[in-house]
């Protein structure tokens, strides 16, 4: 989870994973609970997008194809861990926003259901993982129905 959050894993100062969505960012980002969506085509699979992936995916095709849509950042907003920022402004635990939200393969880091879970801890509460749904990004209690999106990294 530290590889794939780091800007939490430098927050962290190299402390245990001991909250409760910390160990559930660790089994989304644990490549060995997703063998499943693993081929030959790829190097790995993971449960679902880190958030700094997810934000860098979204920015990228933003930029791309849809320009009216806002900037997403993160940042570590407590000891819970991440929150999100809008168009540059302040760490928020919430935010109604477009998200971009597309089927195209290219983009399948981005492309949601209805609800995805992000690999990363949130800042909401010790027992929230980050959240993107498409009407805007925010946190979900892991244990709730809501649920992944793997992200397959292909050999190329």
């Amino acid at each position: 989870m530290r590889q794939l959050n780091p800007k939490w894993a430098a927050s962290a100062n190299g402390s245990s994973i001991d909250l409760a969505n910390e160990h559930c960012a660790s089994w989304l980002c644990d490549s060995s609970q997703w063998t499943t969506y693993k081929t030959s085509e790829a190097k790995y699979a993971i449960g679902g997008a880190p958030i700094e992936m997810w934000c860098k995916a979204q920015n990228a095709y933003k930029n791309k194809y849809d320009t009216s849509a806002s900037t997403i950042g993160c940042g570590i907003k407590n000891a819970n861990g991440y929150g999100y920022t809008i168009n540059g402004g302040s760490l928020v635990d919430y935010q109604s926003t477009t998200v971009v939200n597309t089927s195209i393969p290219q983009s399948a880091v981005i492309a949601t259901s209805s609800w995805q879970w992000l690999a990363s801890p949130s800042s909401t509460s010790r027992f929230s993982v980050c959240l993107v749904a498409s009407g805007g990004v925010g946190n979900n209690a892991y244990g709730s129905s809501y649920g992944v999106c793997p992200v397959v990294s292909l050999n190329h």
